[in-house]
């Protein structure tokens, strides 16, 4: 489970509030003082990045192929279209690791309850690599859910997740339901809990 530290968590809440004026880190170093943070918007995402223009419009192509084939397997069609999502986008991970757990290559903050000007926020780095498309994924499968169903338990949010974070496209296809590559455990058919223990289960 991807969880997100209370630091990075005030971030993602603030970031939205802040725009991408506030991602002007000194701590960035001084063979990098030129670095700009900008705002890119496409139809379902709002991205601030540091990265080249062409990294980000590339990053935003996959993030939107990404969008529409996961709502066509969630809810198979857009009924009207939602506030665009926020990312951050950094253009190196080890900057993207000042916000993140080290072993974390993506993270997802929800929207804050009570909070209209909070907005659901994933954390990635440009390039999306072998490792970090899963984790894209499983994030972006949080803030749908978050978004469309609000509140569940976390039982339903992280199996969701962590299913639909196998989906792949290849050759016009959809491909989804390989077994994660790495869960961090393991249950055998046998130890699965039932229905009523799942739901009456605390976190």
């Amino acid at each position: 489970m991807k969880r997100l530290g209370m630091r990075l968590l005030r971030w993602a809440f603030l970031l939205p509030l802040l725009g991408c004026n506030a991602l002007q880190p000194s701590s960035i170093g001084p063979e990098r003082n030129d670095v700009v943070w900008r705002e890119f918007r496409s139809e379902h995402f709002v991205v601030c990045s540091d990265a080249d223009g062409k990294d980000v419009r590339e990053s935003m192509a996959d993030f939107e192929t990404t969008y529409r084939a996961l709502m066509a397997l969630l809810f198979h069609e857009e009924t009207k279209v939602p506030e665009p999502m926020q990312v951050v986008l950094f253009a190196h991970l080890a900057d993207l690791r000042k916000f993140v757990p080290l072993a974390a290559v993506a993270a997802f903050s929800p929207s804050q309850p009570g909070d209209p000007e909070s907005a659901p926020t994933i954390l990635v780095e440009t390039s999306l690599s072998e490792d970090a498309r899963p984790t894209f994924v499983h994030e972006l499968t949080h803030a749908f859910v978050d978004r469309w169903f609000g509140r569940v338990p976390i039982w339903l949010n992280e199996g969701l997740a962590q299913y639909f974070e196998s989906m792949r496209i290849e050759k016009g296809r959809i491909v989804l339901g390989e077994p994660a590559a790495s869960t961090g455990f393991g249950l055998q058919a046998t130890q699965m809990p039932g229905l009523t223990a799942l739901i009456t289960a605390d976190p």
